[in-house]
């Protein structure tokens, strides 16, 4: 399956997924 993390970074939050990395900005 891989590792998957879920991390929160200066408003941005960080999902990752086996070595891919997707920036997705805070909204609400």
């Amino acid at each position: 399956f891989g590792f998957m993390g879920v991390g929160l970074y200066r408003g941005f939050v960080h999902l990752d997924v086996g070595p891919r990395r997707a920036w997705t900005r805070l909204t609400a």
